[in-house]
């Protein structure tokens, strides 16, 4: 919540950092290094101020996401050219490919939620935000594809 920083780069530093500290992860500087190879590829800033970096490395057991909150924005060389205020970082083993694949498409999914963004940004603290996003997934879930009756 509430992190700042200019760029992308000291953006993830951040993030990684935090979960160094919290012991989340062993190898804070191996992490950037792939979440940086990653970015190198192709930016992870999609669009409307989301970013979805991801990594994968042994010294992970399980997959797990995070969300890094920047209010101010960070300049993520989105897509979209615009600033990225909600980065959800995922981090997990390299036999979790595919796992990764279905967490990105549920996020990108929430994400893409007309309405998502906005609520994001009056969230409030971590929690109200994990229970924003938890039921905005069960609303998803409930009503998969939008049809004539769910409008």
């Amino acid at each position: 919540m509430d992190l700042a920083a200019p760029r992308k780069t000291e953006g993830l530093r951040l993030m990684v950092e935090r979960l160094a500290a919290l012991g989340k992860l062993r190898d804070a500087d191996g992490v950037q290094r792939l979440l940086l190879a990653r970015e190198a590829l192709m930016t992870t800033g999609v669009k409307r101020g989301f970013a979805f970096p991801h990594a994968f490395s042994a010294q992970f057991e399980e997959s797990f996401l995070t969300i890094g909150v920047f209010p101010a924005g960070l300049d993520y060389e989105a897509l979209d050219g615009q600033p990225v205020q909600f980065v959800f970082l995922l981090l997990g083993p390299p036999h979790h490919q595919a796992v990764h694949l279905k967490i990105l498409a549920r996020v990108s999914r929430l994400t893409g939620q007309p309405e998502m963004l906005d609520a994001l940004r009056a969230g409030g603290d971590g929690a109200a935000i994990l229970e924003l996003i938890v039921e905005t997934e069960r609303r998803l879930t409930a009503f998969p594809y939008k049809t004539a009756e769910a409008e």
